[in-house]
């Protein structure tokens, strides 16, 4: 076998033993980001709902009541 055939063996091997190690770190790293771009881009697309920021000043309220 050539050089590079053996190389080329040891890279594929490595790739199948190293990738599932290397893919965990990543979507551990990744989902996280895509899910906050997914929520800011639909928030910046629609803009805020305004149920949601009601409800949100009015627990901050009641918040600052209690304290």
């Amino acid at each position: 076998m050539n050089r590079l055939a053996i190389f080329t063996f040891f890279v594929v091997v490595a790739e199948i033993f190293i990738l599932p190690h290397l893919i965990g770190p990543l979507m551990f790293i990744a989902v996280p980001i895509t899910v906050g771009i997914a929520i800011w881009w639909g928030h910046r697309m629609v803009g805020p709902i305004p149920v949601l920021e009601e409800e949100i000043t009015v627990r901050i309220r009641a918040d600052e009541d209690r304290h």
